[in-house]
């Protein structure tokens, strides 16, 4: 798993097979001001973002948002399994949990 970084999968399936992973995409949909407000109302000590200035923490909403637009983009391209995490997120990983337990069996 990785988690919080980002993945050229462009340039990964030049080098490996699409078979050779099994990948799910996360993304959301949520606007900048809706991503700030969330991320301060639940900032603690133990998240990167807590120490940003609020200018530093809207410049990163504006790259993740960006990021996120290409990850939804690619999920389409190489038909990648993939959640929509913007609302009851802890259920939404209880779902995809067992999405994945499924596809195994």
């Amino acid at each position: 798993m990785f988690e919080g970084v980002f993945i050229d999968l462009d340039v990964l399936f030049e080098k490996f097979q699409r078979e050779d992973f099994y990948i799910i995409g996360l993304y959301y949909n949520k606007d900048k001001d809706t991503l700030f407000k969330e991320i301060r109302d639940y900032d603690t000590e133990d998240e990167w973002t807590y120490h940003n200035s609020d200018e530093e923490l809207k410049s990163n909403i504006l790259a993740f948002l960006d990021t996120n637009d290409y990850l939804k983009n690619i999920y389409k391209k190489y038909n990648i399994l993939n959640y929509d995490m913007t609302n009851n997120r802890n259920e939404m990983i209880d779902k995809i949990m067992g999405d994945i337990k499924n596809e195994m069996l």
